[in-house]
């Protein structure tokens, strides 16, 4: 599309051009703007955020923003995603 994350844009194309549930859809995102976009959408957002990460990004900015879960590397997301 020709808006970038925080607006929905993305990922409501996406979502529709996958034909996915919303309620089956979250986003994996390491930034305040993945996050954003994930509530500007209406769907769960998963923050990942591996120790390194805090040269680029602050855990509590990112934490306020209320993401539907947190982790701390992409091998935690497929026992969240297969619940």
């Amino acid at each position: 599309t020709e808006r970038l994350k925080p607006s929905p844009k993305p990922l409501l194309k996406a979502i529709g051009l996958l034909e996915a549930k919303f309620d089956e859809t979250l986003i994996i995102g390491d930034s305040e703007s993945d996050i954003r976009a994930a509530h500007a959408a209406g769907i769960d957002s998963m923050l990942c955020y591996p120790a390194s990460h805090h040269i680029y990004h602050d855990i509590e900015k990112l934490t306020s923003l209320a993401p539907t879960y947190i982790i701390h590397g992409l091998d935690e997301a497929v026992g969240i995603v297969n619940r």
